[in-house]
């Protein structure tokens, strides 16, 4: 990815971010929003977007695809500046500083917030990058259905994700987690911890008490595990250590499973020995083989749970909390219960549906208050929750986004239908045919389609002959002469001005 220019943010105005919007409500069920599907969105007037869509496509926000029809589609640097708009608004980003960190599925910036004078975390998660593409065998972020659209809208259900056990394991308090600021799209604001990454802390002698900080890690572990959670990903590149304190920090959440996955052990004991195989290698610590044993244990982990320990995998929606391993091609569980759970499962579905349309429904209202793009929310994408947050909302959700969220689906049919009826509506009238003519008049006509044919024959060999000649390297004070050699293939014989 490029550099994150949000200079550019000082040069757009509030219909820019319109169209801008526009542009990503339009991409819920279009690889490439037809114009007049975007001034449609955007309520502009007819011919007004075109100036709009040009300053976007000058600062790289949008991607003009026009190989089967003039469209327009979001860049990964349009989302960035729809995201970083609305913490702006909100409070909670007020600048953007440098790059600290960059892994296969996000981008992590430095930023601050002027209300208090803190340093702050920017993560934006960019799926679908050339090393790690196959995020629907990995990840279960589709959550059963078939796809997600498009990439975009993929990071911004793993920025929702990321989320979700951030805010739990900070209220919970089991372990050591930056602090959750805010969320959008497909990016989370969080607390700078305090410290370096591990990996950066591997020379002998640079941790004060490296014993400390290994019974900190799999204390970590361990007790994620007391409350249904698997990290998958622990390792000397997430945890933020203070050398003066040894306290240890846990970042980057999304890969988090559940302890009823079927593959649970494999991913803890994964987890435990990687930190246990940095701390010997790098730091040359040495452990006793009995502890080691122990620790491997996901079992002995969880039998060790307090008794007021909470469930998070279930609260969460952990991959396998229900005891199923996601289907590698579609994200469907594949369910290894008994059939006596069926019953008790559906109704805690149903309580988790009935609450999440209840919150969506308080989220809608509070929305409706605020200013929008009232036209777009009123016709083409009255059901997104998240879309428009530039004029007040928080994103544009795709189609299959709203199932997770308890929303109506968005018709597809009646919004082509609508499309089409509008696009008429705008097309300029037909011209009026032509008067009949006589035969006699009919008969003269091919004579004078002929002559224009020649004529835009010879125009085309007068241009290609040019540029052959400037392929070769003519310049102005020079003719060049086609000359057919014996294998039938034309080159060039340089002739000199007056020869």
């Amino acid at each position: 990815m490029g550099r994150l220019d949000v200079q550019v943010m000082r040069h757009m105005g509030k219909d820019d971010f319109r169209v801008l919007t526009a542009v990503e409500m339009g991409m819920r069920n279009h690889h490439a929003v037809p114009v007049p599907l975007v001034v449609s969105i955007a309520g502009l007037r007819r011919g007004g977007a075109a100036k709009f869509l040009a300053t976007l496509l000058r600062f790289k926000l949008v991607y003009h695809d026009n190989t089967k029809y003039d469209g327009y589609r979001l860049t990964w640097f349009g989302y960035d500046v729809l995201a970083l708009r609305v913490f702006l608004k909100r409070g909670s980003v007020d600048s953007v500083g440098r790059k600290i960190g960059e892994g296969k599925e996000s981008d992590v910036y430095e930023g601050t917030r002027s209300s208090d004078g803190r340093r702050v975390v920017i993560k934006l998660h960019r799926l679908g990058k050339t090393s790690f593409k196959a995020v629907k065998a990995k990840r279960d972020y589709l959550d059963g259905r078939a796809t997600a659209g498009n990439w975009l809208n993929m990071s911004r259900l793993a920025a929702r994700r990321e989320w979700d056990f951030l805010s739990c394991l900070r209220a919970d308090g089991c372990v050591r987690v930056p602090e959750p600021l805010d969320q959008n799209r497909h990016a989370v604001v969080m607390g700078l911890a305090d410290g370096l990454p591990l990996y950066q802390l591997g020379a002998p002698g640079c941790l004060a008490d490296p014993e400390a900080v290994l019974d900190d890690c799999v204390h970590m572990a361990r007790a994620l595990a007391q409350r249904g959670l698997v990290h998958c990903d622990l390792n000397e590149f997430n945890l933020i250590v203070e050398a003066a304190t040894s306290q240890v920090t846990l970042i980057d959440f999304p890969q988090m499973i559940s302890t009823a996955h079927p593959n649970a052990q494999a991913y803890f004991e994964r987890d435990v020995r990687g930190l246990i195989k940095f701390f010997t290698m790098k730091l040359k610590y040495d452990i006793a083989p009995d502890d080691v044993r122990d620790i491997l244990s996901l079992e002995n982990a969880v039998a060790h749970a307090p008794p007021d320990a909470v469930r998070l995998d279930v609260a969460t929606k952990a991959s396998g909390y229900d005891g199923t391993q996601p289907d590698k091609r579609e994200g469907r569980g594949k369910f290894r219960r008994d059939d006596d759970d069926d019953d008790a499962l559906s109704d805690a579905d149903a309580a988790d549906e009935a609450a999440a349309a209840a919150s969506d429904a308080e989220e809608e209202a509070s929305d409706a208050e605020e200013e929008g793009v009232a036209d777009a929310a009123d016709g083409d994408c009255a059901d997104d929750d998240d879309a428009g947050d530039d004029a007040g909302d928080d994103g544009a959700d795709d189609a299959d986004s709203d199932d997770a969220d308890g929303l109506e689906t968005v018709d597809a049919a009646a919004l082509r239908a609508k499309f089409l009826a509008q696009a008429r509506l705008d097309a300029p009238p037909a011209p009026e045919p032509a008067p009949r003519t006589s035969f006699f008049d009919e008969a003269a006509e091919p004579a004078a389609l002929n002559e224009v044919c020649a004529r835009k024959l010879r125009r085309e060999r007068a241009k290609g002959t040019e540029r052959r000649a400037a392929h070769n390297g003519a310049g102005k004070s020079r003719n060049f002469a086609k000359v057919r050699t014996g294998h039938g293939k034309i080159r060039h014989k340089e002739r000199l001005d007056g020869y």
